[in-house]
């Protein structure tokens, strides 16, 4: 791996990496979906992952002293447990696939994901959703008339959980 850090195309690995590093400073995920898919164009899968791992440690030393303070430990305990169990397989398959299969499964896990971000979505904006009285459509909080059966909606009361996180919003 050595040789691969001092190969001709190490200037447009580090500017992908300072791109990846731009979208996590902004958006604060996403940093492997910029670099993985550039620095497997420029290397081997196998050495682009480990070359991401390397420079994502970095940001460690920024992340990790308040994610500590603020993880939710039994979520975090989850994923590490998933972690464990799909990691060895993970591996195996970076090690044993051919490069070119690889290379076009990350971009279509990249391409998937940016479609699945970049899609409409009213709960990701933020509006409340019910369901209608009458049948199991969904649909926005502000909707009167259920677009599937036609039934006149009722005005729903405010949701007790917003109510108290407005309330410990304003005691602080």
């Amino acid at each position: 791996m050595v040789d691969v850090l001092w190969a001709p195309q190490t200037p447009l690995a580090l500017a992908a990496c300072v791109a990846a590093g731009l979208v996590y400073g902004f958006a604060g995920f996403g940093a492997a979906l910029v670099a993985v898919p550039a620095l497997a164009a420029l290397y081997s899968p196998a050495d682009a992952v480990g070359i991401f791992a390397l420079s994502a440690l970095a940001s460690l030393v920024t992340v990790v002293p308040r994610a500590w303070r603020e993880a939710d430990r039994p979520a975090v305990a989850q994923l590490l447990v998933g972690a464990a169990v799909t990691l060895p397989i993970g591996l195996y398959v970076l090690r044993t696939a051919p490069t070119e299969v690889l290379r076009w499964a990350i971009s279509l896990v990249v391409l998937g994901t940016v479609a699945a971000l970049a899609a409409p979505n009213e709960r990701r904006a933020g509006v409340r959703m019910r369901r209608c009285t009458e049948c199991p459509h969904v649909m926005p909080l502000h909707v009167q008339v259920c677009a599937r059966c036609g039934a006149d909606l009722p005005f729903p009361a405010p949701a007790p959980e917003r109510a108290a996180r407005q309330e410990r919003l304003f005691e602080s």
